[in-house]
């Protein structure tokens, strides 16, 4: 075994080994925060904006069975890929900040959120009832179902 040195660990080619193991991290590394960086980023959710913009970077706008979300996501892609190519730290695609799209989803989100309060105000009242006695229930129903026959 020769003796370890100095000199021999200069001479040693191991080290080239350490050298390209390190490059493929990095590469691996600045892959994985390109797809971080392209999880944030502001791209349109309509499908007809989407297949406009893939068309102003000149990509096909659509791919044989590709759906609209497999078209977003192709964008996402596409578009991190050409802003990691340039350098660019903001990724982000220039957008309105709303859209007729966003003031119906308010509106909707708004009538959903009362229907929501109504059931859950449902549920509370029938967990309520349904610890009540049996006895207790058929009394009351008897009763609401006299007084619906005397008022025919």
């Amino acid at each position: 075994m020769a003796e370890l040195t100095y000199d021999t660990l200069m001479t040693d080619s191991s080290h080239y080994a350490s050298e390209r193991a390190k490059l493929e991290n990095r590469v691996i590394l600045d892959e994985l925060e390109r797809k971080k960086k392209a999880r944030s980023m502001a791209v349109p959710t309509d499908d007809n904006r989407v297949k406009a913009r893939l068309r102003e970077i000149g990509e096909p706008i659509t791919l044989f069975g590709e759906r609209a979300a497999d078209r977003r996501d192709r964008l996402i892609y596409v578009l991190s890929q050409i802003n990691a190519a340039r350098g660019d730290e903001a990724m982000h695609v220039d957008e309105e900040s709303s859209s007729e799209g966003d003031e119906e989803a308010k509106v909707l989100t708004t009538v959903y959120s009362r229907f929501l309060d109504r059931a859950q105000k449902r549920v509370a009242q029938q967990r309520l009832d349904s610890r009540m006695a049996l006895g207790r229930i058929v009394d009351i129903r008897k009763r609401v179902f006299n007084e619906v026959k005397v008022s025919k």
